[in-house]
Order: C-alpha cells, then structure tokens, then sequence
C-alpha cells in the first residue's frame, strides 16, 4: 500500500510538472501576447487587493485581450490566486495549471490508473493553455478536502457539489466567503455589475440546444453522483467552449471508457476547429462548440450512465482521498 502511495505521488507531481511547463511554454512561446491568458484576471484581481483596491472597479475593458472584459469571478477566486500573484502573468497561469493537475492525477489514480486517459485529450491540454479552472473543479469532485474551491467558479461548482455533498464543501466555501466579505465588504454588488456589463461571451445552457434535453434522462440514474454531475453541468449557463468539455469526461470510470472519452474530446476539437474555419467569426457561437460538445462529449457520458445501475457509491468512497 505504502508503494503504491508512493507511485501516486510520484505520478501526480510528474504530471504537474509536465502540466506546468506544457502551459508556460505555450504561454511564452506562442501566445504571448496573452499574459496568462484566462488566469490574468483572478492574477490582476489578487495584485488589486495587495494594493488595497477594488478589483471589479479596476478591472474594465481597456485594450485588447486580455484586458478587454470585467473581472467576472466571485473574489473568493482572486482571494486564492493571492499566493501567485508575486509572479508574472505566465508563470501564474502555469504555476495553477500545474498544481491543479498533479491533484487531479492523485484523485484519478485513487482506483487505479486507467482514468489518467482522459488527461491524453485536446480538452485537457486546452484547459491548461487557456488558464481555467476545470481541471482543478474536477479535483474538487474527487477529493472532497478541496471541493471548496467550487466557490471560485459557482456554476460549474454547483456540479462539484453535487457530485459529492460534504462538509469540507460547506465550511470551506464558508470561510472563504467570510474572509471575502473582510477583504471587500461590497464585492457581490461590484460581481454582479460585471457579469452584466460582459457584452463579450454568450452563457448558454447546453440542455437548451437542439437534443440537449436528453441529457435529462441522467435522472434514471439520480442515485449515481455523475448523473446528477451531468445534469447539473447541462442545466447551467456557461461558455460553451473546450475547457467546458472536459468537464464531461469525469464520467468516464473504465480504461476503455476513459480512452473513448479522450478520444472523442479530441475529435470534437478538431470538429469544432474545421468548421470555426469555415464558418463565422463568433467562437462563442453555440452552432460552432456547443453541439460539437453535447454531441461527442456529453451524450456518449450519458450513455455511459445509462449503462450502470441506479445505485449510489459505497458510503466509503465520499471520504477523503
């Protein structure tokens, strides 16, 4: 047992490490126009409150990307991204990448090592390079001692949660929002100003596409935490785009499983890459990500769902791992 802890360490840190380097390469070598793409905004919102000042009053859409859009997140995410904010938008984004990906191998790894396939997937890496917060809210369902950080990104997060209700949840998101409200009392208000003043991104649900209400049908099975993961993530808003799509393959649970999701996350990318290519501008546009998604990552989940008895996991499996 002590040996196979050890090899999950090892692995976890080697893929972190890997993760990291992976995004800080792309960062400084081809986008380096970005910063740290994604991440630069919980990066400036943290350097904002080591300088005393509102986040959501001091980023605003001056310039191009990435400074062209409202800070968006509950500070509770600018709040956990203070530790990184000493380094350079780049190294910020590689250095969250990094740690979110050795914990979501150690999560992976806990029945085995068939699951670490879904990390072999243009999702997975676009995740990284995009400086997003799947790959860590994926970790946060499969251990529970760090399923706070749902809180960081609340919809999304309401899936985290519903994969595995726990404690650790509730107090962590707690004291994180508590100390929220010490460092900026005002912050809901200013959030919520900046989500609507995003003029940018479209939020869609994908149970609103054409075929997406079939995803309902995970209810057959509401007594396995994916199914209710599924149908939370298709219920909510969000921007249909490929670290959006790697949510999805947590579903998967076998080596052959894992493998078809990976597999068909990258196949949906390269969909969804020929016909940007082809067609209009508007990268956010549903018709583009959305049905490529819902088509080759959501319903091939749900299918998989259907596949498993309506029972609910062995009460140990909701412990800390």
């Amino acid at each position: 047992m002590q040996q196979r802890v050890k090899r999950r360490c090892a692995t976890a840190i080697a893929i972190g490490l890997a993760a990291g380097l992976f995004t800080y390469a792309h960062l400084v070598l081809v986008d380096r126009a970005s910063l740290g793409y994604d991440f630069t905004w919980p990066w400036r919102a943290a350097r904002a409150l080591l300088a005393h000042r509102d986040p959501y009053a001091t980023i605003i859409p001056t310039g191009q990307f990435p400074f062209d859009n409202y800070f968006k997140y509950p500070l509770p995410a600018a709040l956990l991204a203070v530790p990184l904010a000493g380094m350079s938008a780049a190294a910020a984004a590689a250095t969250f990448g990094g740690v979110s990906a050795a914990l979501l191998a150690w999560g992976l790894t806990t029945d085995g090592w068939h699951r670490l396939w879904i990390l072999a997937s243009a999702p997975f890496a676009i995740t990284l390079e995009s400086g997003q917060w799947s790959t860590l809210l994926m970790a946060g369902t499969l251990l529970a001692p760090i399923s706070w950080v749902a809180v960081c990104k609340p919809t999304a997060g309401l899936a985290v949660f519903a994969y595995r209700p726990n404690w650790w949840a509730v107090l962590g998101s707690a004291i994180l929002l508590i100390a929220s409200f010490l460092v900026l009392p005002s912050w809901v208000a200013g959030w919520i100003a900046s989500v609507r003043a995003d003029q940018t991104h479209k939020y869609v649900s994908l149970i609103t596409l054409m075929g997406g209400p079939l995803l309902a049908l995970a209810l057959l099975r509401w007594r396995r935490r994916e199914a209710r993961y599924l149908v939370v993530l298709a219920v909510v808003p969000q921007i249909l785009t490929f670290y959006t799509a790697f949510l999805p393959m947590l579903v998967a649970e076998s080596k052959r499983e894992s493998q078809v999701m990976a597999v068909l996350g990258s196949l949906a990318w390269l969909g969804w890459s020929w016909q940007l290519g082809n067609g209009p501008e508007d990268r956010y546009a549903p018709v583009l990500a959305g049905y490529w998604i819902l088509a080759l990552l959501f319903v091939p989940a749900l299918i998989m769902i259907l596949r498993r008895p309506n029972a609910a996991a062995p009460r140990g499996m909701t412990g800390i791992r």
